[in-house]
């Protein structure tokens, strides 16, 4: 009898230490993760701050330089909502540091939603503050007849607006997949636990 429960015991005791194992093994695969999606949010976000400086430098000097009163307002209105769009940028869809004990599941999904919610209201806060600028600016353009087919320009305007778009609709679909995934690695885990 002795040794059926001693046999019992050794079942047992391998069997509740197999899933803390696991469960290591899935917290440093997340915590991977998890620097690896920083990484990625730090360098978009360079890349945004980048093309953001490149926005204000180019238009500022065209608020200064052209003669046209429309093309130097939508200037100043693209340079006000491109500080209003980093702005944004770095508030709701910066890089935050993981505080010191963190989870890094938990932690990792939650940087997930937030660069989800950040995404999904994109137009909000990135397009729709170019907008009056970029209509202004074209206004000065067209009054002035400084190009020979401005509607081409105009079409390939929305069209750009229109591609920024679509690329986060399919990065918010991307991101609510590896949300789903990782959630379901920590239900599994609380189910054995």
């Amino acid at each position: 009898m002795t040794d059926a429960r001693n046999y019992e015991k050794t079942v047992q005791a391998a069997w509740q230490a197999e899933p803390a194992e696991e469960f290591m093994l899935k917290e440093s695969e997340m915590h991977a993760q998890l620097t690896k999606f920083q990484r990625q949010i730090k360098w978009r976000n360079i890349l945004e701050y980048a093309a953001g400086a490149a926005v204000l430098v180019v238009f500022g000097a065209y608020a200064i330089n052209l003669e046209s009163i429309w093309m130097k307002i939508g200037s100043l209105l693209l340079i006000i909502g491109t500080v209003f769009l980093l702005t944004n940028l770095h508030f709701r869809a910066g890089r935050r540091e993981a505080p010191p004990d963190f989870e890094s599941r938990s932690f990792y999904i939650s940087e997930l939603e937030r660069q989800r919610d950040a995404l999904k209201s994109v137009w909000l806060w990135y397009v729709a503050p170019l907008v009056p600028g970029l209509i202004v600016f074209r206004i000065g353009v067209h009054l002035s007849e400084l190009q020979s087919h401005p509607y081409v320009f105009d079409a390939v305007g929305v069209g750009i607006l229109g591609l920024v778009l679509w690329l986060n609709a399919r990065a918010v679909k991307r991101l609510q997949r590896k949300i789903d995934e990782a959630r379901q690695l920590l239900e599994i885990d609380d189910g054995e636990a």
